[in-house]
């Protein structure tokens, strides 16, 4: 384990994916921090990890029923890094995701239900 990072991306840079087996992760903003950097990912299901209830298995994720499954889990693990055209599929699917997440494009969203919602009670 490398401790305390400056700059998480030389770690996500390195990595081939990021599994995220979680009992309880109440968003999982680690996954979305690989997610933009165009890692792969497989993820526990909504009921274990917030985040994923805004993903699509196999289409932007890999996502564990049960992330105490360790059968599930190696045959994710099994897909995601022996299938080069999974992975890099998963891999741009997340990218994109991720990008809907940007603090710009939040912000943008942010201001415009404020300015929304206080047009409405002028």
């Amino acid at each position: 384990f490398l401790g305390q990072l400056r700059e998480v991306g030389t770690a996500y840079d390195a990595a081939d994916a990021l599994v995220h087996p979680t009992l309880e992760d109440t968003f999982g903003m680690v996954v979305l921090e690989a997610m933009a950097h165009g890692l792969p990912v497989v993820v526990s299901a909504a009921r274990y990890c917030g985040l994923a209830q805004l993903l699509t298995d196999e289409e932007n994720a890999l996502i564990l029923q049960d992330p105490t499954d360790a059968l599930s889990l190696s045959e994710a693990l099994r897909r995601v890094l022996g299938v080069a055209s999974l992975r890099l599929r998963l891999g741009q699917a997340a990218c994109d995701f991720a990008a809907g997440f940007k603090w710009k494009n939040l912000s943008i969203v942010q201001e415009s239900m404020y300015l929304k919602s206080a047009l409405s009670h002028e």
